[in-house]
């Protein structure tokens, strides 16, 4: 009976881990899902062209915060011919915690703002992280919410220097 029950309760496990959306009715999109941020100037602020759109396909509205990660940070191998970037306080955004309604999208935007005296020898590579914020007992249509959705844009940024006239 024992070893009955072990397996089932291993099935059930084993069908949640496969078909996690169907049971708890959580989508998240980000887009995009990578993008060139070309000439960003060091020394002055710049918006990347292209906002971080943050898609909520979920039955309920919900929380998300932003944060800029590196490939450290994830434990993601460098891309070749790429760098960590190497300040994430030099990437800001315009909210960092969104509410985003059920079935609708929120933009948020991407500034960047690089020391003039900064050298450059390769671009830079960095991710946006949305995550969705889950109060420790929070509920979902009733039942407990046992996990938080995450989604990652990745983001290379070419800077360039000043030109100095």
């Amino acid at each position: 009976m024992k070893k009955r029950m072990i397996f089932n309760l291993a099935i059930l496990l084993a069908i949640s881990l496969t078909f996690p959306l169907s049971i708890s009715a959580k989508e998240l999109k980000v887009f995009p899902p990578s993008y060139r941020w070309a000439k960003v100037v060091a020394g002055e602020k710049a918006t990347m062209p292209v906002s971080v759109l943050v898609r909520n396909n979920s039955a309920q509205p919900r929380m998300y915060h932003l944060r800029v990660k590196t490939p450290v940070d994830l434990q993601i191998d460098l891309e070749n011919g790429y760098a960590v970037i190497p300040d994430i306080a030099w990437v800001s955004f315009s909210e960092v915690m969104v509410q985003v309604p059920a079935q609708s999208s929120r933009s948020v935007k991407v500034f960047a703002q690089i020391p003039a005296e900064v050298k450059c020898e390769a671009p830079w590579i960095f991710f946006v992280e949305v995550k969705e914020e889950v109060a420790r007992y929070g509920y979902l249509q009733g039942a407990p919410d046992m996990f938080a959705l995450a989604a990652y844009s990745k983001i290379y940024l070419v800077p360039e220097k000043k030109n100095s006239d």
